[in-house]
């Protein structure tokens, strides 16, 4: 009787990345990453900051299937000061009412779902990247826009952490807020942190 080899195709997967230039995107995630250890521009000195992560998907770039919106992370400092990148996407996102919701108080996760222009542009290691933001201009309309969004809206917060959906973030991002200094007790975390430090307020 004769043998048949079955070889089994390939599995490789193409990544896409969302190509250069400015486009529209949908925040559909806010995520506290808690207070993380970085380095002082300039002086190289160890230091801790708040940091929030913002998910996007763009829904006018899609991936091999031609239905999947293109996503990207943007990481920025918990803190609202006029010139932070955090208030130059709420600024984009809100519109014409960034400035009144800026001066009286805004709740972040009021700002999920909400649609806004961002830049493109590359890392040195060739990665896409978020380098601005803009807000969309009348012409386009976000109901004609949510036609191609797919991602469930999510928001998580240190201080309060929601173990669903902590389950369901990515696992690079699980790994970040494991190891903020004020981390939540999750599963898997050894030692519970103080979570009184925490800056950030949704």
């Amino acid at each position: 009787m004769n043998e048949f080899k079955l070889a089994e195709a390939s599995k490789e997967k193409t990544f896409v990345e969302v190509p250069e230039g400015t486009h529209a995107a949908r925040l559909f995630g806010i995520i506290d990453l808690g207070l993380q250890s970085e380095t002082e521009f300039g002086t190289g000195k160890p230091t801790k900051r708040s940091k929030i992560l913002l998910q996007f998907e763009f829904v006018q770039e899609f991936a091999g299937d031609g239905v999947t919106p293109l996503t990207l992370s943007h990481e920025v400092n918990a803190f609202l000061s006029e010139k932070s990148n955090l208030v130059a996407a709420l600024t984009a996102l809100l519109g014409n009412s960034a400035k009144e919701a800026l001066s009286s108080g805004v709740s972040l996760t009021e700002v999920v779902g909400k649609f806004a222009l961002a830049t493109v542009g590359r890392t040195s290691s060739g990665r896409a990247k978020i380098t601005g933001f803009s807000s969309l201009p009348k012409a386009i309309k976000e109901a004609d826009l949510l036609l191609t969004a797919k991602k469930e809206l999510v928001t998580f917060d240190v201080d309060r952490p929601d173990l669903d959906v902590f389950n369901k973030l990515p696992a690079w991002v699980q790994k970040k807020i494991r190891a903020a200094h004020n981390a939540p007790v999750l599963p898997g975390n050894d030692v519970p942190f103080d979570t009184n430090d925490l800056t950030t307020d949704f």
